[in-house]
């Protein structure tokens, strides 16, 4: 849930930091047409946004950690290696996003990313060992 909280909050982020550099004009009360957020609103989404994203890491961590997960993955504490790389794309993806250079939608920007796809090819990686 805090996972794609923080990345709709991404999109809003992108979407906000796109009018903004391309001087697209807002309404008489600063709210961007059609939408219930303003400028003045990047800073709270930046925190909000983020924070979930890492709530979102300290969540697998709890999941990890959990007894139920010995009945799923034969050796479980290799998803412990999965915490940096997860922590790591999640800071990456909001740090770009902060700056403009995240498209509107987090998902795409994902795909299109060689980043981004050789993070998941890591985290399948480990997801695969754990069950080995």
């Amino acid at each position: 849930m805090f996972l794609f909280f923080s990345l709709a909050i991404v999109k809003r982020v992108s979407e906000l930091e796109l009018f903004k550099s391309s001087n697209f004009k807002f309404d008489n009360n600063g709210w961007l047409h059609g939408r219930c957020y303003q400028l003045e609103d990047l800073p709270i989404l930046n925190s909000l946004g983020s924070g979930a994203g890492l709530l979102s890491v300290l969540i697998f961590a709890l999941y990890i950690n959990s007894l139920e997960i010995k009945a799923l993955y034969k050796t479980p504490e290799i998803l412990w290696f999965i915490l940096p790389v997860f922590l790591y794309w999640i800071s990456r993806i909001w740090l770009l996003a902060s700056k403009g250079l995240v498209n509107e939608d987090p998902v795409v920007f994902a795909l299109h990313d060689r980043a981004s796809l050789l993070i998941s090819i890591i985290l399948i990686v480990f997801l695969w060992l754990a069950t080995l």
